[in-house]
């Protein structure tokens, strides 16, 4: 396997004997040099190197070699403009939030405060995702998972209902039982009335159907002429 990494100079790079850790990074070798990209603790364990935590609230990642750390990049999550609304009409719907995230405690922390959200789990690989839905199922629980990324798959598929992002992954995709062309956060609550609707008019139907055939049938069978 190979991927093909533009250099700083503008020149491009063959990347060889590139290994993709879930959860944790991408490792290859380019011009004989080994590398690591990911997770500050992936990156690093090449040489047995430390990285200094983010900031407050920010998720580090880190291009490390044999040598030691080549560089750090500090990303900060945004939140979708629609997040907080949608996750209080889903509450509203009677259902239970909670946040899932393969991304440092700091980061995870921020996003569930500023989402009012009291259960999360931070720097979850995806067999923790996974294990973490197993014992919701494994108590009763029937688990809703919406997710976009390439870790995400697993969990993605062992959910009872599984929507992914227009946007993400096409593993994820793949992976899911819907997929959310549009990226307002806001169809997710409005397709559980929905569907909750439909359920509703499905059980009206055949309640009516099983009393029309409960009281029809034996008329029928009595000889008398029954208008339909």
């Amino acid at each position: 396997m190979a991927q093909v990494l533009a250099a700083a100079g503008g020149d491009t790079l063959q990347a060889g004997d590139v290994t993709a850790s879930p959860g944790e990074g991408v490792e290859g070798v380019i011009e004989g040099v080994r590398y690591r990209i990911g997770s500050p603790q992936f990156a690093g364990a090449l040489s047995g190197a430390t990285v200094a935590p983010a900031r407050e609230g920010g998720t580090l990642v880190a291009l490390g070699d044999e040598a030691g750390i080549v560089a750090t990049f500090e990303l900060q999550d945004e939140l979708r403009s629609d997040a907080p609304a949608t996750v209080e009409d889903l509450r509203g719907l009677g259902l239970k939030i909670g946040l899932l995230s393969g991304d440092a405690e700091p980061a995870v922390l921020r996003v569930a405060e500023q989402l009012g959200i009291d259960e999360y789990t931070a720097g979850a690989l995806p067999e923790d995702k996974l294990a973490r839905i197993r014992r919701l199922q494994d108590g009763g629980g029937v688990v809703a998972m919406v997710g976009d990324g390439v870790n995400d798959a697993p969990v993605l598929a062992g959910s009872n209902v599984s929507v992914a992002m227009g946007s993400g992954a096409q593993i994820a995709h793949a992976s899911a039982d819907l997929v959310m062309l549009s990226e307002r956060l806001g169809n997710l609550a409005e397709g559980v009335g929905m569907a909750r609707r439909t359920v509703k008019v499905i059980r009206q139907n055949l309640t009516w159907a099983v009393m029309y055939n409960f009281t029809t049938i034996p008329l029928a069978a009595a000889g008398l002429e029954l208008p339909f």
